[in-house]
């Protein structure tokens, strides 16, 4: 039962992925694309419809996050890796690695998810949505706002597709 929701889930995000690109063929627009120097960035214009796939939790126990950014809402999806459990002949750099990192588990939860708590649930995944948001680009970051949040990337590669939170995760977007 569990299996087969995260199995949903993960095509469902696909399949709004793909969807919102056969859209823009269907209505017959050149998808926007970007020249590959570092200082020409799409105008925060450009960026009023898209959503940002996580491809690489580099170690942050997420296991899916996905931004959808719709007309100035935000539709906030993520899934967490349960906590591992230590073993007794886990040293003392581990333990506090552990530590660390459920801090940032948490800290990250408050600040997208900020009325839920951590589930025991390894297939639970945690939504929100924030109304009247803006973006903000320049040549460095990527930052949505709203009212009561903001969440800020950075920019990884010079095409400015591939983006980095706070936590390392690595996510792409796409319009």
């Amino acid at each position: 039962m569990r299996k087969s929701f995260l199995l949903l889930f993960v095509i469902t995000m696909i399949l709004t992925a793909c969807s919102l690109q056969t859209k823009t063929a269907k209505e017959g627009v050149a998808p926007k694309t970007q020249e590959t120097s570092e200082s020409s960035i799409q105008s925060e214009n450009a960026y009023q419809n898209f959503i940002i796939i996580q491809t690489d939790n580099q170690g942050f126990p997420q296991n899916q996050g996905v931004y959808d950014f719709n007309n100035s809402t935000l539709h906030i999806v993520k899934q967490y890796i349960p906590e591992a459990r230590s073993s007794n002949a886990d040293t003392r750099l581990h333990i506090i690695q552990e530590e660390k990192i459920r801090q940032m588990l948490e800290d990250d939860l408050k600040k997208h998810f900020a009325n839920q708590t951590i589930q025991k649930d390894p297939y639970f995944a945690y939504e929100t949505t924030y109304n009247q948001c803006t973006v903000n680009v320049d040549k460095e970051n990527f930052t949505i706002r709203s009212k009561e949040f903001t969440i800020d990337f950075t920019w990884i590669d010079r095409k400015h597709q591939i983006i980095e939170d706070e936590n390392h995760v690595l996510y792409q977007i796409y319009q």
